[in-house]
């Protein structure tokens, strides 16, 4: 008896067809994905650009136009990759990160703010006043390009969170994104202070500190940001004490005292930030 292994089973040409079918759907589909994307890319890039067009220029001196920088932020977050949340793929962002010029969804701006403004500054797209400054930031990252600033580094076979998933998982990977910037490019100081300066747009020292990672933006925020005033030193004058009336009269706090006492309170009652201030 022999030992030879048995020849393979012939391939009916059937079976052939139908592999090559499949083979090709896939092929299209990926095509059809890899064309949506860079439509969505291109229409958020075009839309990016007449936004930064109808702007002030960085130095005037002209008042905030509160109503139309408003209608440029939503302009901005309907528009192409900016609709989609930067962190976990859901259809909808009325938020944002300022500092960090990303659009979100609702969950995902929790996340943000409970990282600290120094980290991540939200605000709403449509219920808190927004500058010129802020939309410039806006407008030159966004969330086509934040792929390449947060998440050029992202491990192969690593997959963003999705909807779906927990907010444990979300919470964990905007974590390791924005604060432990695990999955940023190497230039990314660089690339931020370029972007901050361009649009005039200004952060306190330690706040500088905290999205850029540069431990020399500490010391001397001015001489790192190419002679930008960011403010936020120590000479800063003191945020001013708040009033309060209570049941005994009236009482000065701190303002950060005022601010942690006000969070507990609607923390207490399961009042939003944003139900808060409507």
């Amino acid at each position: 008896m022999s030992d030879a292994a048995a020849p393979p089973a012939p391939v009916s040409p059937k079976h052939q067809k139908d592999k090559k079918e499949k083979k090709d759907k896939r092929e299209k589909k990926v095509a059809a994905g890899d064309e949506a994307a860079a439509a969505a890319t291109a229409s958020t890039h075009e839309t990016s650009a007449a936004v930064l067009a109808r702007l002030p220029p960085v130095d005037s001196t002209a008042e905030e136009n509160y109503d139309a920088n408003r209608d440029a932020v939503e302009m901005l977050c309907r528009q192409g990759m900016n609709s989609i949340c930067a962190d976990c793929n859901a259809q909808g962002t009325r938020w944002a990160s300022v500092n960090h010029g990303v659009f979100v969804c609702i969950r995902c701006s929790g996340v943000h703010r409970s990282l600290g403004a120094h980290i991540s500054k939200v605000k709403s797209t449509n219920l808190d006043k927004w500058t010129a400054s802020e939309i410039r930031v806006m407008a030159m990252i966004g969330n086509a390009r934040q792929q390449e600033l947060y998440e050029v580094r992202l491990p192969r076979g690593t997959k963003k969170p999705d909807p779906a998933d927990s907010d444990a998982i979300v919470r964990s990977y905007i974590t390791q994104k924005y604060a432990d910037k695990s999955f940023s490019a190497e230039n990314l100081n660089d690339q931020l202070k370029r972007v901050f300066k361009q649009s005039g747009y200004k952060l306190g020292r330690k706040a500088l500190k905290d999205a850029t990672g540069d431990k020399a933006a500490s010391g001397s925020a001015a001489g790192a940001s190419g002679g930008l005033d960011f403010g936020g030193g120590k000479n800063d004058k003191p945020r001013k004490a708040k009033q309060i009336f209570g049941a005994f009269g009236q009482v000065t706090v701190s303002a950060e005292e005022h601010d942690s006492l006000r969070r507990a309170m609607l923390a207490t009652f399961g009042i939003s930030e944003e139900e808060a201030a409507a």
